[in-house]
């Protein structure tokens, strides 16, 4: 099967669908932003570390990231508001998100993946599958001396923990590297899948949330054993479809193939204040800040948005967005901030609740070498040129040393 790799991306030819048994690998980075951060502080390692949150204060109004390990053992767990994984680990070590350091590792991470498989879905920033189907003939071993190169590498390469999955489809590979973490290897075979699926709780199958779940423990069934010995009827009637297709993964069955990865969707930045806050000039430059963040990245990445997506959530969590399609993608911070601003005053006409969050999405996102057809007219050099020299100013004294007025001159 030819493949090739080009700037961490992997450009491959899916492999043909046929009997013969696949073989496929879920590659998990372990509490991936906590372990960066450990790695990068030999003084937070063996110690609770929760990532999201700049404050440690027991009031910070933020929720966390990643927690590790060592945090989890007292309960924290990702999207906890901070302030409860603190009261569950007060000695707990807060550290901010450090996106810019995580992407760069991910990038790493998946050249790694992309030596070692001809076709790799990543599925984010710190996982994705592998079909390494007929490599086992290459390699002695088979997937796990697959799976233990790839973690090898990893930790010379990155210092990094990972734990690998094997089965024969996406699903089982998932569940195993879940029951392998953390820093771990596990392998499902098929004809195990009953016996391993069996105790496990209804939620570690495809497509049942907290809701759902709550649904069929309502109606007596809480594992995968209890889920494959319903009746047919009562599931069909009760979820559709969808009944059917939890029956054929609790017997260890999913066809889905192992998808080359396609570009990132959107690039997004966001905020959650300490206090809620009314005042529309902070948030209109609280904006601002945002659109400049993100309309650098898709200049650095040669990358234009077509879609501009303002985010906003009140005190009482009630989150609501407005979005703009472009007439042309762009990646000019100024037309960009003034999508974003007429979306933003749009909400305030009718919304003066003080905010607790707020944020921007670009989306729509075209590669650079397909923008020729939409190439600016000369009216908009000016503006290119500010963005440049604004760009220049922030690769040498960091993001933030420069500042458009802007967000000021109007009111909300």
């Amino acid at each position: 099967m030819l493949y090739a790799n080009h700037t961490g991306d992997t450009i491959a030819r899916e492999a043909p669908m046929n009997a013969a048994p696949r073989l496929i690998l879920h590659v998990d980075m372990d509490a991936f932003f906590a372990s960066v951060e450990q790695r990068d502080d030999p003084d937070l390692r063996g110690v609770p570390v929760l990532v999201g949150g700049a404050s440690k204060s027991p009031s910070s109004r933020g929720v966390v990231t990643t927690a590790s390990y060592e945090a989890r053992v007292f309960g924290c767990r990702s999207a906890m508001p901070m302030a409860q994984a603190l009261r569950l680990c007060p000695h707990a070590i807060v550290k901010p998100v450090r996106m810019t350091v995580y992407s760069d590792v991910s990038r790493r991470v998946m050249e790694i993946l992309s030596r070692h498989a001809p076709i790799v879905q990543v599925l984010g920033i710190d996982e994705a599958f592998l079909d390494c189907s007929g490599l086992e003939r290459l390699q002695p071993g088979g997937g796990p001396a697959i799976a233990a190169a790839i973690r090898r590498d990893i930790r010379s390469q990155l210092n990094l923990p990972a734990t690998v999955g094997i089965s024969c489809n996406k699903f089982l590979a998932k569940v195993a590297s879940d029951l392998g973490k953390p820093d771990g290897v596990r392998q499902i075979a098929q004809a195990d899948a009953p016996r391993v699926l069996a105790p496990l709780d209804c939620g570690v199958l495809m497509g049942v949330g907290q809701k759902t779940a709550t649904k069929l423990q309502s109606l007596g069934i809480h594992t995968v054993a209890q889920l494959l010995s319903a009746e047919d009827a009562l599931l069909a009637h009760h979820f559709g479809d969808m009944g059917r297709h939890w029956k054929r993964l609790a017997q260890g069955d999913d066809d889905r193939p192992v998808h080359v990865s396609g570009e990132r969707k959107s690039i997004g930045s966001e905020r959650t204040f300490g206090q809620d806050v009314a005042d529309d000039k902070v948030l209109r430059a609280t904006l601002m800040a945002q659109v400049e963040k993100t309309s650098r990245l898709l200049r650095e990445r040669g990358t234009h948005a077509r879609v501009v997506t303002v985010k906003l959530r009140t005190g009482d969590f009630t989150t609501a967005t407005r979005s703009q399609t472009l007439p042309m993608p762009t990646s000019n911070t100024r037309e960009l901030w003034l999508a974003c601003e007429s979306l933003f005053i749009e909400f305030r006409r009718t919304n003066r609740a003080p905010l607790r969050l707020i944020g921007v999405s670009l989306g729509g996102l075209d590669e650079g070498a397909q923008l020729e057809l939409f190439s600016s007219p000369p009216a908009s050099s000016r503006a290119e040129r500010t963005d440049v020299a604004a760009d220049a100013v922030s690769e040498r004294f960091g993001p933030g040393a420069i500042r458009r007025a802007g967000a000021m001159d109007r009111p909300g």
